[in-house]
Formats: structure tokens, sequence, C-alpha cells
């Protein structure tokens, strides 16, 4: 055990001037506060905390000792609690923020225990740490485009790993989950730590487990959740709008039909409403408006390994502003913390059915709570085998407009490639480094089928190959099925009369092929939201079968720019250029003229070029 820290004229001198600031904001009488130099071994005095319901109740505590500067500027004062049952429980997650008084003096707040400890010990942050928190200006507008980095080519190769999906169902799905974990999954750091008791209410098991790493809490503290289909919030009896000291709140990453936060308590209020919290950091993102909920305590959960409450979100009242290394801090209101998601599944009969959900638009957050939230909705709406194939439609609404990505999967990965696209392609547009997109709503729309339906392209074939400027082509192609089902397409192919004489190509091409031709066709980085919305508007669903008639073409991509059909001379000085070291371009060597698109009942693979050669036109 470490004795206090020595009284010093510098500790003395800082809590005048913090005495003084407190006083000027009319918030604290000095009188209230228990300086950590004043903090003695053996003292004792009480904490207060809801251990059911909503009612804060106290519990004792006494003082075995301060651990200084166990962080830069940082000190944790060791205190072992009694009452309230917590000789059996020991210290318990969700009693975060706590607020301990030592003769009417506030000296701090519950932040830490340790697992498996044989006494009800845990340690406290002192309250001169806590009120830093709101000495600072006002945070940062939340909401504001990401910091990640990779700009325009984040956004391409977003793009990029979309038309790789004619890979094998079930690589396709671990290069998609491992892009995603590499964009969007919380580092280690950012896990939530301390004593905060997750929410995770209405979330399956098995999206936990799928999806786990991608999760922010420590699962051995969360309670087992059915898979069936989550209801809608169960907040009734926390609707005590009430923030006080040691009042239970819940910090909400989601919520709605699911919920998904962390249950803490309250250590000060503010005259004007603001309140400190936690004790400690709850993800360590420093500005992060999210919404806060009066919680009700429905149990305290003794554990061997860390006791835990169980509890209850009411709705948000309040907003979350700030997550500091020594707490948390809020206020009134509740700003534009989330943005609503739906996730809607219509099955082959019946009504449609739909989880409906506020989530935060954080653009750090938004990607993998959009990944649990999807999946875990599937998994409790879609009562289709494992085996299935699935057709979905992902919509972002923005103040930048519709971004959409529509497309068909089939395979027992269906369910977990829907949430992890999903993920991409919001992280795609709240995370760009281009402007604030102006997040106005979410939406997954899901249609499934018993079965891994998909078929393979095995043959195609023209009635002509030499064709003039103007003719309309037959062309048919052979599928065949995951079963030997095998099927006859035919489809009309105009040839332009613009078409050049010379060689050209028929190209037979399943949706992901026929989205990377257009891309090769079409090669300029997004430059702009506007230009990733374009580049979405090239790729075809992989249910999709696409003949498309090509002609060799030089040309060059700049910026978000293609030129094509280059005179040789140009191309010569535009390639010379580029070869020289200049950024931003790319060779352009295929130009499409025309298309024709034949939608398939399932997912198709494979692709079949026809050389041809186009002659003069006909007079």
């Amino acid at each position: 055990m470490l004795a206090p820290r020595p009284r010093t004229a510098a500790p003395r001198l800082f809590l005048l001037l913090l005495a003084s600031a407190i006083l000027a904001s009319g918030s604290l009488r000095a009188t209230e506060i228990l300086p950590l130099d004043q903090v003695k071994a053996g003292m004792k005095g009480y904490g207060l905390s809801v251990f059911r319901g909503q009612t804060v109740e106290r519990f004792d505590v006494e003082v075995i000792g301060v651990v200084a500067n166990m962080a830069p500027s940082r000190s944790m004062i060791v205190v072992k609690v009694s009452g309230q049952d917590l000789e059996n429980a020991g210290i318990v997650a969700g009693m975060s923020g706590s607020p301990v008084y030592v003769d009417g003096r506030l000296m701090g707040a519950v932040a830490s225990g340790w697992g498996f400890a044989k006494a009800a010990i845990g340690g406290v942050t002192p309250i001169e740490e806590m009120l830093r928190i709101e000495m600072e200006g006002d945070p940062a507008p939340a909401g504001r485009p990401g910091s990640r980095g990779g700009g325009s080519r984040s956004l391409a190769e977003a793009v990029d790993l979309l038309t790789s999906r004619s890979l094998p169902p079930g690589e396709f799905a671990d290069r998609l989950r491992a892009e995603v974990v590499q964009r969007y999954a919380f580092p280690a750091e950012a896990r939530s730590r301390g004593l905060v008791a997750p929410l995770v209410s209405g979330f399956s098991a098995s999206t936990l487990d799928t999806l786990g790493d991608l999760f922010p809490f420590d699962r051995s503290l969360a309670l087992p959740v059915s898979a069936g289909v989550p209801g809608p919030a169960a907040g009734g009896p926390a609707g005590r709008g009430v923030i006080e000291p040691g009042a239970s709140i819940a910090a909400l990453l989601v919520s709605g039909d699911l919920n998904l936060g962390a249950t803490g308590t309250v250590s000060y209020v503010y005259p004007d409403g603001r309140f400190l919290a936690f004790g400690h950091p709850f993800l360590g993102f420093g500005d992060l408006e999210l919404p806060v909920a009066p919680s009700f305590v429905v149990s305290v959960l003794p554990n061997l390994f860390q006791s835990f409450k169980i509890a209850s979100p009411g709705k948000g009242q309040f907003r979350l502003r700030r997550d500091r290394d020594t707490g948390i801090s809020g206020g009134p209101g509740l700003g534009t913390a989330t943005v609503p998601l739906v996730v809607r599944f219509v099955p082959e009969s019946g009504a449609a059915r739909e989880i409906k959900v506020e989530i935060s638009s954080h653009p750090k957050l938004l990607p993998p709570l959009t990944a649990l939230v999807v999946d875990t909705s599937l998994n409790g709406l879609d009562g289709s085998p494992r085996d299935r194939t699935s057709s979905f439609d992902i919509r972002v609404e923005s103040q930048s407009g519709t971004f959409r990505y529509a497309d068909q999967f089939a395979g027992i990965r269906t369910r977990e490639v829907i949430a992890l696209t999903s993920a991409l392609l919001t992280g795609a547009v709240a995370d760009n480094e281009f402007q604030d997109p102006g997040l106005r709503s979410i939406s997954v729309e899901v249609r499934s089928r018993p079965g891994e339906n998909r078929s393979r392209l095995i043959d195609a074939s023209l009635g002509v190959r030499k064709v003039h400027p103007g003719d309309r082509v037959p062309v048919s192609f052979r599928t065949l099925g995951r079963r030997d089902e095998e099927k006859t397409h035919s489809v009309i192919l105009e040839i332009p009369r613009e078409t050049p004489e010379g060689r050209a190509a028929i190209l037979i091409a399943d949706g992901s092929s026929a989205s990377a031709l257009r891309l090769a066709a079409n090669p300029a980085e997004p430059r702009s939201l506007d230009d990733f919305r374009r580049m979405l508007g090239l790729l075809s669903p992989t249910n999709e079968a696409v003949v498309v008639l090509t002609v060799p073409s030089k040309g060059i991509a700049t910026g978000s720019r293609v030129v094509s059909s280059l005179p040789p001379s140009a191309a010569s000085l535009v390639y010379s250029a580029r070869n020289s070291g200049e950024a931003g371009t790319s060779e352009v060597e295929t130009r499409i003229l025309s298309e024709s698109v034949t939608r398939l009942p399932a997912p198709v693979t494979g692709n079949i070029r026809i050389d041809i050669e186009i002659e003069s036109p006909k007079n």
C-alpha cells in the first residue's frame, strides 16, 4: 500500500486556482471538494449508486491509500466498499462514476475494480481530475468527416472490392471481412474499459460470435441473448428523466428495437444541467456526441470474474459531449448524434417486417455498428435456412444525394456478407475526406429464398462474325446451374452506327466482370462524393449477365474525367507525359459501345469473349 502524496505548495496553489474557476462558473463551492492531498488512509465515507430500479442508495467506503502518478497527471484513490451486498459482489460493473463523499465533501468517483479479487476493493478517480473535463472550451462539432486517410483511393478501393464478387463465395466473404475489419474495427485502445456495464439487449449471440472483432465491449460481462426477433425497446421503467449524483445512465450507441451501449453512474451535476460521469473514458474518442438515457437497473449479477449490473435504458434525453481519460461529460439536449437505420425483410409470402433503430452517426462508429445491427436484425427476421440466396438493396440517404448498392449472394455466409457490405458502403460515405455528407437515413432491404442457387456461363455463340454499324446481332449463351440445370438465353445486341471499322469484341460477362470492364474503360478515381456515386452506378449485381460490345481505343483518365479515342499523335504525347511521372493519370485501352443486360434468378459467374470484325457501313 502506497502512502498519500505529501502536501506541497504546488497542489495547494492549483486547488486555489481550481476553486476560483469553479466558483466563477457557479458550479461547486470549494468546501464541497476533498482535495487529493488531504485524502488519508483510514478515512471513512459513503458512495452513491443505483442497485435496483432507479433509486439512488448509499454504500460504505473506507480509504486504503493513494497511488500517486499512476499515469501522467493521474492518481488513483484505493478504497474498500461495503454494504448493498458489495461484500459478496465486489466492485460492480455499472458503478463507474459512483460519487464518493468523505465528511460531506466530494472526493471522487469509483472508476475501476479487479477481476477475481477476494475483497471489494476498487479505484476512485479524484474529483479535481474529473472537473478539468468541463474547464475546456466547447468540443468540436460531432459528425465531421473522418481522418482515417486514403481520400479518393479509399473510395476507389471500396468499389474495387465490390467488383471481386465473382470469387468463390467463401473467398469473397473472407476478403470482404478482412477489409471491413482493417478499416473499421475498434482498435484495442478504443474499447470500453473501466466499470461500465454493457447493454446488448436484442443483439443475438451469433452476431457477437460472427462479428465479435468489430464489437467494442468485453463480452465476458454481457448476458446471453436469444436469437429471436428483437422487440421494441422496453425502456418504460427508465423514463424518469432525472440526472443526479449516483443516478444510473446509459450512453447509447444504438437505441430503438435494439440497444447497444454502456451503463454507468453520474458523478456530479452542475446547476445548468451539465454532468460528469464514469470516472474513466468510454471509448477514448475525445469529442463524442451520443444520446444519454436514464437507466433502470433490473438487478446486480454477482460474478466470480466481475459482477455487473443488468440494466435497461430509457429514451435518450441528454447527450454525451466529451469522452476523456478521467470520465465523460454531457448535458441537456440531444443534438444530431444519431441517424435512423431500418432493416427490412420481405418474405416470399406474408407481410414485410422491420427493425428500426437510431445509430451513432460518428464516422468511425457508424460502419461497425451498422454491420452489427444488420446482422442481428436478419438473424431474427429472416427465417430461411442458412443455405440461402438473398437479394439486398442498401441505400444511404444524405444531403449529398442517395448512395445505393443492390446485389445478390448465395451460401451459408449470406447474412454476414450483407452486414459487411452495409458497413463498407456506409463507411465509404460517412468517413470520406471530401465533405461531411450530412447523413439522413440508412436502409437495408433483403429478400431471401431457401437454397444456395447459382450458375455459371458455359458457352456463347453469334449468328455472324462480320457485322456492320447499325446491325442488330443475335447473341445466345448457356448457363449451367448448381445441380446441372442447363438454360439457354438469347439477347439482341445493337451495333451503334458510329462504331469504327476494324477489330471488336463481344463479351458475355457476369455482373462482377462487367463491372470491372466498365471501370477499366472509365478508370478515373473519385474526387468527390458525386464521383463515388457515379462509380457505384457502374456496378452490376451478381445475378446479371451482360453482353458488351468493346473496341480498342487509346485514351487517358485524368482527375475524374476520361478522354477516349485520342489520335495516335496525341496519345503518344499524353503517354510520354504520363510515363515521365505525371500523377493522377491512367491509360484507357478499351471503349464500350453498347450493352445488353439479362437478369437471372441467381448469381452467375464466368465470362466468354467472341472476336468480331466491323465492316464498312452498308449502303
